[in-house]
């Protein structure tokens, strides 16, 4: 399978090209209507930019497994969902109800899903795309609902060539998506993001806080956007990139992309691109740790403030070993 659209350029004209069509509003209560539902979800992947295509063909001739997902109660336990084998999966969260759905794509991720948040309803969604010295991907959107809220955590280590495309549609009123991104490259590693929120209904609100360590030659390309529609006045959304730059020959692009058509909403972006700092490094040196080892203390903490408060044991000691 062909990679060379991994490695194409983001263009200024991204946001038009990714803009999210709106999810069928499905009742998925009967079994015909939970197959139109399979239909809808069989090709998801108009979202891709014409110069995806490689990556479209390839899920359309090989994403004939469709999965189900429900959560319907107070979930306290997690669902892990294997995504190291080609299968699309419908993740349900009923009205009222909440829990957390684990993607985990150890050595290799091909994670593709839909995501339908009901209204009062929470979800927790973590993917673990990490490990994997070949081609891997991550294609996701939610649909979220009135009242109801979808957080997201992001984590992606150790791939030497990621895509990963991420979005939430907000079609409720105060509905809610925060989007915590973490990565790291080193050596010749190329990775693709996209993540983003629409905001298409009244007083929503959400975050995207991403981290990003670099380093060697790698190279990481990072598109967050902020969508507000027409619909979504009131929105309160804030997107942040912290990107920290090992050497000079590593390569991180962070583009925010913020497309506003309404007025009377608060809508703001930060980035900052910053060396590792000698200060930090001096002052750990001079306690008796050793330069390698104080390097490794600094961007442990750079980038377990992100994953940390995913909130569970399994998952942050995985992450904390690879870090």
């Amino acid at each position: 399978m062909t990679q060379v659209f991994l490695k194409s350029e983001f263009e200024k004209t991204t946001k038009s090209q990714l803009k999210l069509k709106s999810f069928p509003i499905v009742d998925f209560g009967s079994q015909t209507e939970v197959e139109v539902a399979v239909t809808e979800a069989v090709v998801p992947f108009e979202l891709f930019t014409p110069k995806l295509n490689p990556l479209t063909d390839f899920c359309r001739e090989n994403y004939t497994q469709i999965e189900f997902v429900y959560v319907t109660e107070i979930n306290q336990v997690p669902i892990y969902l294997d995504v190291t084998s080609p299968k699309h999966f419908v993740v349900i969260v009923q009205e009222n109800c909440s829990g957390t759905v684990v993607f985990d794509g150890d050595e290799i991720c091909l994670a593709s899903a839909e995501i339908y948040v009901k209204a009062k309803a929470e979800l927790k969604v973590v993917l673990l795309q990490i490990n994997s010295s070949e081609f891997n991907f991550s294609a996701m959107r939610s649909r979220v609902e009135r009242e109801a809220k979808i957080d997201w955590y992001l984590n992606y280590f150790k791939l030497s060539n990621a895509y990963s495309f991420i979005q939430s549609h907000l079609v409720g009123e105060k509905a809610e998506s925060n989007i915590n991104l973490v990565t790291s490259a080193e050596g010749n590693e190329i990775s693709d993001f996209f993540i983003g929120n629409c905001f298409d209904a009244k007083n929503c609100k959400g975050e995207i806080l991403a981290r990003a360590v670099s380093k060697d030659s790698s190279r990481i390309s990072f598109v967050g956007e902020i969508d507000i529609t027409l619909n979504g006045g009131g929105t309160d959304s804030y997107l942040k990139e912290d990107v920290l730059m090992l050497d000079a020959t590593s390569k991180i692009d962070a583009i925010p992309s913020l497309e506003i058509k309404t007025n009377d909403v608060k809508a703001g972006h930060g980035v900052s691109i910053s060396r590792l700092n000698d200060d930090k490094l001096f002052y750990l040196t001079s306690r008796g740790i050793h330069k390698d080892e104080a390097r490794k203390l600094v961007l442990a903490g750079f980038l377990r403030d992100s994953f940390s408060q995913i909130g569970l044991e399994e998952v942050v000691g995985r992450l904390e070993k690879i870090i």
